[in-house]
């Protein structure tokens, strides 16, 4: 048994399978604007609908974020940062998303806000400028 586990582990190191393996995340950032002026709470998340994989990050002065993500194409998403909200007297609070004026609900999904991103090693600065519905 001891010899067979050995084994495998000489196998796995020689043929290169360990840990590390797999995409090697970029670091992404950019601008989100609405109508011009930027957006300084919230939330960007970049998801690749055919491999799962994606990253978020949130949104801070002058509309600025970044986070990081494996190459490939994206479906981005912007919403507003999660807020407690109480459930009264008999349930436990809740999450929603906090109301505001500059993230349209339609930015709230990738299948509707038609915000894309192509991340690459010479491609890693992605704006966004949102705009009424």
């Amino acid at each position: 048994m001891f010899r067979t586990l050995t084994l495998f582990g000489l196998v796995c190191m020689w043929s290169g399978c360990n840990s590390s393996d797999g995409p090697v995340p970029l670091s992404v950032s950019g601008v989100v604007t609405y109508e011009g002026a930027p957006i300084e709470e919230g939330q960007v998340s970049f998801l690749d609908a055919t491999t799962g994989q994606g990253g978020q990050g949130n949104l801070a002065s002058g509309g600025k974020y970044s986070l990081s993500v494996p190459a490939g194409s994206y479906e981005v998403t912007v919403t507003p940062l999660l807020v407690s909200v109480d459930g009264g007297p008999n349930s436990p609070p809740s999450m929603e998303m906090k109301q505001v004026d500059n993230i349209p609900p339609k930015y709230h999904a990738g299948s509707t806000s038609g915000l894309t991103a192509t991340v690459a090693p010479d491609k890693t600065s992605h704006d966004f400028t949102l705009s009424k519905p």
